[in-house]
């Protein structure tokens, strides 16, 4: 609705100036054109036809001034290769495709960075010179995890990432970080124009099939069960631990079932703490620690890593 609101305002200012003689309609009239490039999921057409009413209102000599490259700006297209960087937690992706406007002109590096933590959701992204470039910057954003890795080619799991993040419901609550905010638009935009060239260079896209009923969690919770018994010296309380694990494994992205990172633990603390009038919530709370460590050491995850994963489940604070 913000967007809708600022492209109609966009339109009304661009007609006002140009019966003013003056260059005041030009910042109005390229913010229609920059709209219409990054606007996602029909706000893009939504300002392109509104470039075209607008067009309509300006003299003959004002549109003929202006440079070349403007009408490009939404024809945008990914040109190049891509790469992904995943961190050792395995819940954050870095995807860096190349792009470049018709014919080929302006390349540059679009670093789209997801979370998986919990939702599939975009967590940030920019535009760079190269892949280096976006790939220092990767690698700065998330911190420790991602120290000293190096893009490899697009994989299965980035390409999961992606899919999901393309499905999922995502809504504006009013804490999201500035970074994120800054590529609301155009992170989920390019999302979309990568999801929609991949399968025209035959790659094919995965299924988007949350698991929400009939989850079997005994692959979870026997071994888990069987591993705190050896570490505790006694079983958990097995509705407890079936709960947890069902939570846990609700909607969860495939390939992911053992990732763990501080910002996952803090997002299932949140969740374990909404049941209300649960009988097994403070034990699956107590629980979830011990959880989190079992499944840090499934997926491979660096001892010190996972000590900060703990961490954040123990006291529901993902800062580390």
């Amino acid at each position: 609705m913000w967007a809708m609101e600022l492209t109609g305002r966009a339109v009304d200012r661009t007609v006002e100036a140009a019966d003013q003689g003056d260059d005041a309609w030009r910042g109005p009239w390229w913010l229609l054109h920059g709209l219409a490039a990054i606007g996602s999921y029909g706000l893009g057409g939504f300002a392109w036809e509104h470039v075209l009413k607008a067009a309509d209102s300006l003299p003959r000599g004002i549109r003929a001034a202006e440079p070349a490259w403007l009408k490009l700006l939404p024809d945008i297209k990914l040109t190049g290769d891509m790469r992904v960087m995943q961190d050792r937690y395995g819940t954050r992706f870095g995807v860096i495709a190349d792009f470049s406007y018709p014919p080929d002109v302006d390349r540059s590096a679009y670093l789209i960075d997801m979370d998986a933590s919990g939702f599939s959701v975009l967590a940030g992204g920019g535009v760079f010179d190269d892949l280096d470039q976006a790939a220092a910057a990767w690698r700065d954003r998330v911190g420790v995890s991602a120290e000293r890795l190096t893009p490899v080619p697009l994989t299965a799991q980035a390409l999961t990432c992606l899919m999901w993040c393309e499905h999922e419901e995502e809504s504006v609550i009013g804490d999201e970080p500035r970074p994120l905010m800054d590529e609301w638009f155009r992170g989920h935009r390019r999302i979309h124009e990568i999801l929609t060239a991949l399968p025209e260079r035959g790659t094919a896209l995965p299924d988007y099939d949350p698991q929400y009923h009939d989850i079997d969690v005994t692959p979870m919770t026997d071994p888990f069960t069987r591993w705190y018994a050896e570490r505790h010296g006694r079983e958990p309380g097995r509705e407890a631990v079936e709960a947890l694990a069902w939570e846990w494994l609700e909607g969860m992205q495939p390939g992911l079932e053992h990732a763990v990172s501080p910002r996952r633990s803090e997002f299932f603390r949140e969740l374990i703490s909404d049941w209300l009038d649960d009988p097994v919530t403070d034990e699956a709370l107590a629980l979830l620690p011990e959880w989190v460590r079992w499944n840090g050491e499934q997926a491979g995850v660096p001892a010190l890593l996972i000590g900060l994963a703990v961490s954040a489940a123990v006291r529901g604070d993902a800062a580390g």
